[in-house]
């Protein structure tokens, strides 16, 4: 069941979605490369899921973005139609089979959360989470194992 909303940010984005995994409503799903959720996965209400940086760390490339954004919406464009991706790093996300993702959680881009693994309402994901453990915080950290 998908509640959630997919964004795509690129014509080469991909979110695969294993079976029977549940996203609720509220969740959003920002790819430009690659997101994959695995089998049996539960993501609740929510939750972000971002594979990319959305801009550069240089404030001059920064300042750039913003600038030709608004060029883009003035010729009513969208507004990243002609954004500079190459400033921005990108790294897929996997979120491995039986995981469930509390509510609001944050994932950000190149984190892999391990099979089993759960992820407390409210966090933010910015390290991989190993199999079979619980993770919660802002960053999350790994506070107990649970059994498979």
């Amino acid at each position: 069941m998908i509640g959630g909303e997919f964004v795509f940010e690129s014509d080469r984005g991909d979110v695969e979605v294993g079976d029977r995994s549940f996203i609720n409503r509220g969740t959003r799903i920002i790819c430009r490369h690659q997101i994959s959720i695995g089998a049996d996965v539960t993501l609740a209400w929510g939750c972000t899921l971002y594979d990319h940086n959305s801009h550069s760390l240089a404030w001059q490339d920064r300042a750039a973005d913003i600038h030709q954004q608004l060029l883009d919406v003035q010729a009513g464009r969208n507004f990243i139609e002609n954004k500079n991706w190459s400033t921005v790093t990108s790294r897929p996300i996997v979120i491995e089979d039986k995981a469930w993702v509390g509510f609001g959680v944050t994932i950000l881009n190149g984190v892999t959360v391990g099979e089993g693994a759960i992820i407390g309402a409210g966090s933010v994901v910015r390290d991989d989470v190993p199999p079979w453990t619980i993770a919660f915080g802002n960053p999350a950290v790994v506070v107990k194992t649970v059994r498979k």
